[in-house]
């Protein structure tokens, strides 16, 4: 099976419902190994997964800019953490972690789409500004 269904395979919990759509899967064997991986919903917000270099991120994406999915899940209130990975991550384990956030992600679909709704996307953006910001200090200790 390739990788690409294998991802697929991955993904079903968030597209089969149509919530979510596949708009892109790239493989680059020769770059890497790097993977990216774009979901388009029916509301306002897309998901990318992508492993660069081996590290594996994945971001929800509203209005134009994009945010970690764990700092999503902080300002929600969802107790979830990513699984980290201390080598460089492998297709396989990319596609073990797209399957391992897409329930999360999945059972918890209303309170991600309502905190980038229009009554709630200042709020958020607020609080993921905060988030973001404290994690730049904490890395060149400022």
């Amino acid at each position: 099976m390739s990788i690409e269904s294998q991802i697929e395979d991955a993904l079903k919990t968030l597209v089969s419902d149509g919530t979510f759509s596949i708009e892109e899967i790239v493989y680059a064997e020769k770059v890497f190994g790097n993977i990216f991986v774009h979901l388009k919903s029916r509301g306002q917000i897309d998901i990318r997964f992508i492993s660069d270099r081996g590290a594996f991120l994945c971001q929800i994406g509203c209005c134009g800019e994009w945010h970690f999915i764990e700092d999503v899940f902080q300002v929600i209130g969802i107790k979830y953490n990513m699984p980290i990975k201390n080598n460089m991550l492998n297709s396989q384990e990319f596609v073990d972690m797209v399957a391992d956030v897409s329930p999360v992600i999945k059972n918890n679909i209303a309170q991600i789409f309502q905190a980038f709704d229009a009554q709630h996307y200042k709020c958020t953006h607020e609080k993921l500004e905060l988030i973001e910001s404290d994690r730049a200090r904490k890395m060149f200790n400022l």
